[in-house]
């Protein structure tokens, strides 16, 4: 069953909790396509010293992606007025 949101003009609202799990997905997309298709083959075929120099800084920066996401959600507000919308 799906919850209704009551907006109000004037007043703030955030976006809807699945914008999280949609931006994990997004996540998960980007790793098996833009990270993977590459990534195999160095760990398959390169030296250990290469595979790690590789490996470090991009579990570093996933790690970092995956925590920035639920903080970037509890910034996000918008708010309506007669004739705009704004987002902060």
């Amino acid at each position: 069953m799906t919850k209704t949101l009551k907006i109000n003009i004037g007043e703030e609202f955030r976006p809807a909790p699945q914008v999280k799990e949609l931006y994990n997905i997004y996540l998960i997309l980007g790793i098996l396509f833009g990270v993977l298709t590459w990534y195999i083959p160095i760990l398959v075929f390169a030296p250990f010293l290469a595979t790690l120099s590789i490996s470090i800084p991009m579990l570093a920066v996933l790690v970092f992606i995956a925590c920035w996401i639920p903080k970037y959600y509890d910034t996000i507000f918008y708010k309506l007025t007669g004739n705009e919308d704004r987002g902060k």
